[in-house]
């Protein structure tokens, strides 16, 4: 009877959510994005290019990524990566797919926050998906527009102040 009272209570707590932590696929989708600002913020632009969505490295060349990068450099402070959410999302090239959606919060540096009266805090949405087994991102419609326009749609946040 102890037996049949110990497996009920074991079922009852997996049942009432013992699993507290991350799925692996949401382990790997913050990794990947924490490696993409991480290559961002050490100016391996080309690295960032190679887990960009292919429909939109046919429109964004790697060079011109590393020239966009090298023309406004990052100059933020520090950023977090927020846990991802799964949803539903739509994008132009490939239509609606389930992609994770994370925010990236960014903080400016003190010359940005003084020149700008501001907190310096900016916060922005990035889509991941898998594509043969890889974490892929996108730019933003509007970003994605610039570049195929010829100009830098940088899709991290860039200030305009320099230390």
């Amino acid at each position: 009877m102890r037996w049949i009272l110990v497996l009920v209570f074991a079922v009852g707590l997996v049942a009432c959510g013992g699993d507290d932590g991350p799925s692996e696929e949401e382990t790997a989708v913050r990794d990947a994005m924490q490696q993409l600002l991480t290559q961002v913020e050490s100016d391996q632009y080309a690295d960032a290019w190679d887990t960009l969505h292919p429909s939109q490295q046919e429109v964004i060349t790697r060079e011109h990524l590393i020239d966009c990068g090298e023309r406004y450099p990052v100059n933020w402070e520090s950023f977090e990566v927020d846990d991802p959410d799964q949803r539903e999302w739509t994008q132009e090239a490939i239509g609606t797919v389930d992609a994770w959606v994370i925010d990236a919060t960014f903080q400016a540096n003190e010359a940005y926050q003084e020149e700008s009266g501001t907190d310096g805090v900016v916060t922005r949405p990035f889509q991941w998906v898998t594509v043969d087994g890889d974490w892929r991102w996108f730019v933003r419609s509007g970003e994605l527009a610039t570049f195929a326009d010829g100009g830098c749609g940088v899709p991290w946040a860039v200030f305009s102040a320099s230390d």
